[in-house]
């Protein structure tokens, strides 16, 4: 699953209300951020909590505590993001070994989005010119591309199964909503339009539905917008939900 979860599972979705750590792939290692050795670094452990092992050093930069790792859907690849003033996406392979330096951004608010379903690209949005946009770039590091060109925030992006287009959350009304693109950038199009702020937008593995964060509950609609059903209704603070491989 190229999401995350850490939380409470709800009708075949997983639920965080902070930070979270990334699958591999079903029966396979989990991977975290902790600052367990003193600083923050990405580790690995077994989907029942057993054999723990350190994967990234400090040095020579911190591993970006908010910001997640993801896996690539074949499970052979990682990337997070790393870096104190000057950020840094790296990659290296699930299993540990030397990261490499995938993309260096001068900017602020660098975070992953997800790997492309045949695990070739990833997604990732950054600040770099005064409000955060969303960029594609080879699994490599290269062929980096600017998708959104707005002048509001983008980010949250997410691939679907097929690869064809990339859900995302944009302010671009002012309230936050979840809209979808094809994986270019273009054809952008409003799929929400609620009172609260939407976001962490993740399509199901069939690219049948979306679920979402509005306010402090999970939401989950059709992938064209229609059918928007409430999932959660406690008063907690319910996010950045995630589909079982199997939804």
């Amino acid at each position: 699953m190229r999401k995350s979860f850490f939380g409470v599972g709800v009708l075949g979705l997983a639920v965080s209300a902070f930070l979270t750590p990334a699958f591999a792939v079903p029966d396979r290692p989990i991977a975290y951020i902790t600052s367990y050795g003193g600083a923050y670094d990405v580790w690995r452990m077994n989907e029942d909590g057993s054999v723990t092992t350190e994967l990234t050093s400090a040095t020579p930069w911190g591993v970006l505590c908010c910001a997640p790792a993801a896996f690539s859907p074949d499970g052979s690849k990682m990337a997070y993001v790393a870096g104190i003033t000057e950020y840094f996406i790296m990659g290296m392979n699930s299993d540990g070994g030397s990261p490499t330096t995938l993309v260096q951004i001068p900017g602020k608010n660098v975070f992953i989005g997800s790997y492309s379903p045949d695990s070739t690209r990833i997604t990732f949005w950054a600040n770099t010119d005064g409000d955060d946009e969303i960029f594609t770039a080879n699994a490599d590091g290269s062929g980096v591309s600017q998708i959104t060109f707005n002048s509001v925030s983008d980010s949250f992006p997410d691939w679907s199964p097929d690869g064809t287009r990339i859900v995302f959350t944009s302010y671009q009304t002012g309230n936050g909503d979840i809209y979808a693109m094809y994986s270019n950038g273009v054809s952008q199009v409003r799929l929400t339009a609620g009172v609260s702020l939407e976001s962490a937008p993740v399509w199901s593995s069939d690219g049948s539905k979306i679920a979402y964060t509005m306010g402090n509950n999970i939401w989950r609609m059709d992938a064209n917008g229609t059918n928007q059903v409430q999932l959660t209704f406690t008063a907690a603070v319910e996010a950045n939900p995630s589909w079982s491989p199997d939804c």
